[in-house]
């Protein structure tokens, strides 16, 4: 299987019950995966916000560093995704107009999702508060056909489900659905992905036989700095493989 996947395995792993942890340098192990092995990559990276990680993985010399930083591993990303395969990143609203342009010069934005939460921290007294984290799914060219398994996440319209209002647009008329799914400003989508992805940074997912509708995947991609048990991490995710994407060990 790993053989499948990488090219070289040149990076410190754990495997057990067919899946797989790995840490090292994003850059490093994906560059170490072979082209268009990955169905799913959802990109959370570090935003250069001063946070402390315990490993300095949130402090760049300046904005123009930390982006170049991140076009590099999302150029890597694409090649590995495959053809029919889809990119998703969140970052902060500092930095995503530079990479949302970044990946519509590129490559194709097909959504652009807004997860909104609250918060009872510190709110700013001088200014709107920003609680939300912007999220844009992409994929490799606008004429490639994706998968998005919609009726995975449907979520209760309230007009059907509640309401029990009639469409009288249709002949004949007909109540209107009680599921939806969710829009691309929205908190389902937020609660889900957020769900998913726990504090990480580069993920990504493969799928045994990528033509097969419900395959399971087998290939994800983990932060460093999450302290996991990584084992019951991985039960909980499904049957995968893992590797990071840190800027440094």
């Amino acid at each position: 299987m790993l053989s499948d996947v990488f090219e070289r395995i040149e990076f410190e792993y754990m495997e057990a019950d067919g899946a797989l942890v790995a840490l090292g340098d994003c850059l490093d192990i994906l560059k170490c995966i072979k082209d268009k092995q990955v169905d799913l990559i959802f990109a959370d990276p570090p935003y250069n916000l001063g946070k402390d990680f315990g490993n300095g993985s949130d402090n760049w010399e300046n904005r123009e560093e930390y982006l170049e930083w991140c076009y590099a591993w999302i150029d890597e990303c694409f090649r590995v995704l495959r053809d029919e395969g889809t990119f998703y990143i969140m970052n902060s609203t500092q930095n995503m107009p530079f990479i949302s342009v970044y990946l519509q010069e590129k490559y194709n934005i097909i959504n652009d999702i807004v997860w909104v939460y609250d918060s009872s921290g510190v709110q700013s007294k001088k200014k709107y508060g920003s609680l939300y984290e912007p999220i844009v799914m992409a994929n490799k060219n606008s004429s490639i056909p994706y998968t998005f398994n919609w009726e995975d996440i449907l979520v209760e319209a309230k007009t059907g489900a509640k309401r029990k209002l009639i469409d009288y647009r249709k002949t004949p008329p007909q109540p209107y659905n009680t599921k939806k799914v969710p829009f691309s400003k929205s908190t389902n989508v937020g609660k889900s992905v957020t769900n998913f992805v726990m504090h990480g940074t580069v993920y990504a997912l493969r799928r045994s036989s990528p033509l097969q509708p419900g395959a399971q995947p087998e290939c994800v991609l983990f932060p460093q700095h999450v302290q996991v048990p990584a084992l019951s991490c991985l039960k909980q995710c499904g049957s995968v493989h893992c590797c990071t994407s840190q800027k440094t060990l």
